[in-house]
C-alpha cells in the first residue's frame, strides 16, 4: 500500500508530496488508512448507500432491470429549459432555444468571413512565430468580450451592426501554440494545444 494518496483531513498540508508511509512510518500509515476506510464505510451506510462497493448477483440485477423498465428518468421540463435559455441569451421574450450571444456570434457567417479576411491580411501566417501551414486562429486584439461589453451589445442584431467587432485591423493571426500563450483566458485555464 505505498505511493501517494490524497491528503486526509487533519493531516498537515505542509508535507504535501510525501506518502503517508514516508511521513509517519508504515505502522501509523496503516492505522490512518484503516480509520479513513472505516469512516468512509460508515458515512455511506449513514447516507443509505448500503450497496456501495458491493456486488449483486446476476439474478438480482435482472430483477432490478425488469422493475425499472418503462419508468421515466428525470427530464427537465420545457418551462425550466425556457427560463435557462432566457437567462443565457439575456433576452426578455422567449422565441426559441438558443445558446449564449457570444457563441451565436462566433458561429455566424459574418464571423467566418471576418476570420478569413484576417487570415488573408496576415498571409495565412502566424504573426508571432512566423509559421505557415499550421493550424491558425484569428484573435481579437481588443478582446471579443470587451467589445461586447463597452458597446452595450446585448442582442444578436446589435452584434451584427457593431463596426468595431468586425474591424479587420482589430484581428491578428496566431498559430494554436502562440494563441494559447497570448490569450489571457486560455493561459488562465491552460486549454490544450492542437
Amino acid at each position: 500500500m505505498g505511493g501517494r494518496v490524497s491528503r486526509p483531513k487533519g493531516i498537515p498540508s505542509h508535507r504535501k508530496g510525501l506518502s503517508i508511509e514516508k511521513e509517519y512510518g508504515n505502522e501509523k500509515a496503516k492505522r490512518i488508512r484503516n480509520k479513513l476506510s472505516f469512516k468512509t464505510k460508515e458515512q455511506h451506510k449513514k447516507n443509505g448507500a448500503y450497496w456501495f462497493g458491493k456486488h449483486r448477483d446476476e439474478k438480482t440485477r435482472l430483477k432490478i432491470s425488469e422493475k425499472n423498465k418503462g419508468k421515466q428518468k428525470y427530464r427537465m421540463t420545457d418551462d425550466i429549459r425556457k427560463k435557462m435559455s432566457l437567462s443565457k441569451t439575456g433576452e426578455k421574450i422567449f422565441s426559441f432555444f438558443r445558446s449564449s450571444l457570444q457563441s451565436r456570434v462566433r458561429r455566424s457567417q459574418k464571423y467566418k468571413e471576418w476570420r478569413l479576411l484576417v487570415f488573408a491580411k496576415d498571409d495565412f501566417t502566424c504573426q508571432e512565430c512566423g509559421k505557415k501551414g499550421v493550424w491558425i486562429e484569428a484573435h481579437h486584439i481588443t478582446t471579443f468580450s470587451i467589445i461586447l461589453k463597452y458597446n452595450y451589445i446585448n442582442s444578436y442584431e446589435k452584434a451584427m451592426t457593431c463596426e468595431q467587432l468586425w474591424d479587420i485591423n482589430n484581428g491578428i493571426t496566431y498559430c494554436n501554440t502562440c494563441h494559447s500563450k497570448k490569450d489571457e483566458f486560455r493561459a488562465k485555464f491552460n486549454n490544450g494545444v492542437r
